[in-house]
């Protein structure tokens, strides 16, 4: 949350310059894998919806006409939570596994 508010601020307050802003909008996939690592697919969700919130004001910020320009927008929004899910459902197995691995060590560690 503290990384994506932190490209948030410098996306608007502090870059101006366009290229500076292609960087920061590809900055965001950062807190997207970490929310999938740590969270799993849930957190991916939840860590899309903020970042897309808070990559909304630009978004309409410096809205264009040009049918390239929208479709960049969109793919900009799109490919984010598809990153995210795919990060999400693949690290959620393991999260499962590692949690069935722990129970059963503990219950081992009961019936002795």
């Amino acid at each position: 949350m503290v990384s994506t508010l932190s490209i948030t601020y410098l996306h608007y307050v502090i870059f101006q310059e366009q290229s500076l802003h292609i960087i920061l909008e590809d900055l965001y996939y950062i807190p997207l894998l970490l929310g999938s690592l740590i969270f799993g697919l849930k957190g991916a969700f939840f860590t899309y919806l903020f970042v897309s919130a808070s990559y909304r004001l630009y978004f309409f910020e410096n809205w264009t006409t040009t049918v390239i320009g929208l479709v960049g927008r969109v793919l900009h929004l799109l490919f984010p939570g598809v990153f995210g899910f795919l990060t999400g459902f693949l690290v959620d197995p393991e999260k499962r596994y590692q949690k069935q691995s722990e129970k059963d060590k503990r219950l081992v560690g009961r019936s002795l």
